[in-house]
C-alpha cells in the first residue's frame, strides 16, 4: 500500500513469502482502518498477521487471527514498524500463536469475541462493525445478504479425477449455477446449506450434502463418486462352447483351449489322410 487508503476491507486469503509479508498488506505506508485478516501468515523476515512491513502511515482499528509464522520481525498483528502508528487495533495471542507484535494490542480468542473489548476503544457497531457477541470476532456490517445475515465463501472439490472429466460438478441447491470442481461460490449467507451435484454416466451421484456455512471463512467440502457397476443383469460374453468369459481376463476359457486342441487334431488328421491318399496313387 503505497500511501493509498484502504477501508473497511477484510482477508482471509493463506499468504507466504520471503520479506513484507501479512495476511492483508505486506508493505504499508499509507493508511489502513477498520480491517482485518484471518488467514495464515508464513515468512522469513518481517511478517505480521496484517502488515508485514509498516513503513510510515496509520493503522487504526483494526486486527488479524489468523496464524503467523516467522524467523525474524514477526508479529501478531505488525511484523515491523518504522514510523509508521497503530492505534486500537488488536491481534489475537492464542490463534496467532504470537505474543508480540510491533504495535497493536494483544487479546485472547475468548476476549476477542467480546465486543466489550473493541467498543470500550470506540468502535462503532452501529456504522462500521457487527458481532456475534461471545460467539465470532466481529465482522464488518457490509458482510450481509438482503436478509441481514453474515456470509462466507463455499469451496467444493470433486474426486476422482476421471469422474471430474466426465463432466460431474456441484452446486448449492437454490442458486441455479453448476461449478466445476475446485470453483469457490462467494457471498453465501451463514448457515445450513446443502450441496448437490450433478449425474453423468458411469458414474453413482453423490446424495446431496449438508454444509453448515460459517461467516467470512472458506468452508471447504471434498465429496466422492464411484464408478458404477456393471448392470447385473446384461449376460457376461461367451466362449465359443459357451462357457462366461471374465472381463479383463487374460486366459482363455478352458472350452476354448478344448476347442482348439480338437481342431488341430483334425487339421493334422485330415494332413495325413490327403498324404496317405496320394502316396497310395502313386
Amino acid at each position: 500500500n503505497a500511501y493509498g487508503m484502504i477501508t473497511h476491507c477484510y482477508s482471509t486469503a493463506q499468504a507466504e513469502g520471503l520479506g513484507d509479508v501479512g495476511g492483508l498488506v505486506g508493505g504499508n505506508a499509507g493508511s489502513i482502518m477498520m480491517s482485518y485478516a484471518t488467514g495464515n501468515v508464513a515468512g522469513n523476515t518481517r511478517v505480521g498477521g496484517l502488515v508485514g512491513f509498516h513503513e510510515l502511515g496509520a493503522v487504526t482499528q483494526c486486527y488479524s487471527t489468523g496464524p503467523v509464522e516467522g524467523d525474524d520481525r514477526t508479529g501478531g498483528l505488525i511484523g515491523y514498524t518504522d514510523t509508521g502508528q497503530v492505534s486500537i487495533s488488536f491481534w489475537d495471542t492464542e490463534t496467532s500463536d504470537q505474543t508480540q507484535s510491533d504495535g497493536g494490542m494483544g487479546r485472547t480468542t475468548a476476549q476477542m469475541i467480546e465486543q466489550i473489548t473493541f467498543g470500550f476503544e470506540g468502535w462503532d457497531f452501529d456504522l462500521d462493525w457487527q458481532i456475534n457477541d461471545g460467539v465470532s470476532y466481529p465482522t464488518l456490517l457490509w458482510q450481509t445478504d438482503p436478509e441481514g445475515l453474515p456470509l462466507g465463501e463455499l469451496l467444493v472439490t470433486i474426486e476422482p479425477e476421471a469422474a471430474r472429466e466426465a463432466g460431474a460438478q456441484w452446486r448449492r441447491q437454490g442458486a441455479g449455477i453448476w461449478h466445476d470442481s475446485g470453483a469457490k461460490e462467494w457471498d453465501v449467507p451463514a448457515g445450513l446449506r446443502r450441496v448437490e451435484f450433478k449425474a453423468i454416466d458411469g458414474w453413482e451421484t453423490p446424495s446431496p450434502e449438508g454444509l453448515f456455512i460459517d461467516a467470512n471463512q472458506t468452508n471447504a467440502l471434498t465429496i466422492t463418486y464411484t464408478a458404477r457397476a456393471e448392470d447385473p443383469d446384461t449376460p457376461p460374453p461367451m466362449g465359443c462352447l459357451g462357457e462366461p468369459i471374465e472381463a479383463n481376463s487374460a486366459v482363455a476359457p478352458v472350452g476354448d483351449l478344448l476347442a482348439l486342441f480338437f481342431a488341430i487334431i483334425v487339421m493334422a488328421y485330415v494332413a495325413v489322410h490327403r498324404k496317405t491318399h496320394s502316396i497310395n496313387r502313386e
